[in-house]
């Protein structure tokens, strides 16, 4: 469940985009890049109104020993949504023992620097992959085509259709995740993506073909990046999950930028056509998908130093075990007064 609604909140994107296309085309010719720049800056400030409205999340409030909070967040989520909320003492007592399961000290300590180092890295390397993939075969090889070919980036329509194609995209990611898993979507988008943009290098670009296959290959870049997204967050516990995303994505950032540099002089010293920038990136992202991931990366559910997979960290477990915990005591209370 938790893969498909990241792939669904990344569908979002697709719609901001739209927006965005808007806001280019639509408002900037009226009112002036200046005006339409602040009203986008505007929007940002939405980030102070979440600040005070979603609140923390209980697991991460529980997990710092934060008992105390992550027990109203929950009652007052559970107050918000009509649930009857369960016994202070059961919750508390449960939020007790996702805190000493997913504290530094019991996750880290048990097993070896290697096992955690290894997935860590391809981890970073499946980053890598993809944000030099996506922007060579998304960004990159278009923008070659509209030299000799059609331009998609030249109309407002193109574009604003490959935002849709980018909604979609995640769409399709986010039905299929929880069906298929990651490595086995994620495979199977990366070989799409590189059968279509191989295709689209070779064929002639007219402006239907232009057009069509590079929605193709936005909507399949946008579902690899769902899959990228929904199964980085569960390599990580609870205590370390955002800075261990927040590493992945800057180390991704910088290979951007490194991209930046890297593609002209691909294209105009090393003189190498477009079919060969398809055929080195699109291979690169079938490797990393295909053979570096599933081998040496996170497998969800089986590995033993993440406390996500512990048998006492799954929430099914936890509640199990609590109503256990709360039957044994109600039935010895209720022996007590028996003997009295």
């Amino acid at each position: 469940m938790s893969g498909r609604v990241v792939s669904l909140l990344d569908a979002f994107t697709g719609i901001g985009g739209l927006f965005g296309v808007a806001l280019a085309f639509a408002v900037a010719p009226r009112l002036g890049w200046r005006t339409t720049y602040l009203a986008a800056c505007g929007l940002v400030l939405y980030a102070i109104v979440l600040r005070f409205t979603v609140p923390e999340s209980p697991r991460w409030l529980a997990s710092v020993g934060r008992t105390e909070e992550a027990c109203a967040i929950v009652e007052k989520i559970e107050h918000l949504h009509g649930i009857q909320a369960s016994g202070d003492n059961t919750q508390k007592t449960e939020l007790e023992f996702t805190s000493a399961l997913e504290s530094p000290s019991s996750s880290s300590a048990k097993t070896p620097l290697l096992k955690r180092l290894i997935p860590t890295l391809v981890l970073w390397i499946l980053w890598i992959a993809m944000t030099l993939s996506s922007y060579t075969l998304g960004i990159y090889v278009p923008t070659l085509i509209s030299l000799s070919g059609y331009n998609v980036f030249a109309s407002w329509c193109t574009i604003g259709g490959l935002k849709i194609a980018q909604t979609v995209g995640s769409v399709a990611a986010a039905t299929a995740l929880d069906s298929y898993g990651f490595h086995r979507c994620f495979a199977i988008f990366a070989t799409l993506v590189t059968i279509f943009s191989v295709v689209l290098s070779y064929v002639t670009w007219s402006h239907a073909v232009v057009t069509a296959i590079t929605f193709v290959v936005t909507a399949l870049l946008s579902a690899c990046w769902s899959c990228v997204l929904a199964y980085t967050p569960g390599h990580f516990t609870t205590t370390h999950r955002g800075r261990g995303v927040g590493y992945a994505v800057g180390v991704s950032r910088l290979a951007a930028v490194g991209g930046c540099y890297l593609y002209p002089h691909m294209f105009n010293v090393w003189v190498l056509s477009v079919p060969v920038l398809c055929w080195i990136f699109g291979g690169v992202l079938i490797i990393v998908a295909v053979g570096f991931s599933p081998r040496f990366g996170y497998q969800l559910l089986e590995q033993e130093d993440d406390t996500d997979s512990c048998a006492w960290t799954s929430a099914a477990d936890l509640e199990n075990g609590m109503s256990s915990a709360s039957e044994e005591r109600s039935n010895g209370a209720s022996a007590a007064e028996e003997s009295r």
